[in-house]
């Protein structure tokens, strides 16, 4: 078993000078396979890992695992709604989006979707949507966060990486093979 070192930065940028940055705190996650997207619940003071197949939930203020989200195969991004009590994970091998309860971790429900390699998950709480950001298609599938159902689908020109919202309604996604 490999152990991945989460690595928590505090810094000073001001004008984005790398000797500014300081390692603070490394905290250890026991796993294997590839490691991908890290997300913290801010409201509840928790990190989620993504790594191969699971999800592990740090809570920071004790540093400890306190649960590990499984059969998310291939997993990629979380994206944390607090106001829903909902976690959306992006699960790249399974065409999928695993949703979790954020008290219990236990399943909602799995949501199959007509995307191809999910990657980068954005829940935008203005829109009250989750957008998924499909790989090998190309495209984002929208969620709706209440019934956790497929809305639709956007074609995109290339290869959807990361995501980010303004919260006012726009969302801004990364194409990776364009540099766009």
């Amino acid at each position: 078993m490999k152990y991945l070192p989460v690595l928590l930065f505090f810094f000073f940028v001001p004008f984005l000078k790398a000797q500014n940055i300081k390692l603070s705190k490394e905290i250890k996650v026991s796993g294997d396979l590839g490691w991908d997207y890290l997300s913290v619940d801010e409201e509840a003071q928790r990190l989620f890992v993504s790594h191969g197949n699971v999800v592990n939930v740090i809570d920071l203020k004790t540093e400890k695992v306190i649960a590990t989200i499984s059969d998310t195969k291939g997993v990629h991004g979380i994206a944390i709604a607090n106001d829903l009590n909902k976690a959306f994970i992006s699960d790249g091998a399974d065409n999928a989006v695993t949703v979790i309860n954020l008290t219990t971790f236990e399943l909602i429900e799995k949501v199959s979707i007509p995307g191809v390699k999910p990657d980068a998950i954005l829940y935008d709480k203005f829109s009250d949507k989750v957008f998924v950001f499909n790989a090998k298609s190309n495209d984002a599938t929208v969620l709706d966060v209440l019934t956790n159902k497929v809305i639709k689908t956007i074609p995109l020109e290339g290869k959807p990486e990361f995501s980010a919202t303004n919260g006012k309604g726009l969302v801004y996604v990364n194409i990776e093979d364009k540099s766009n």
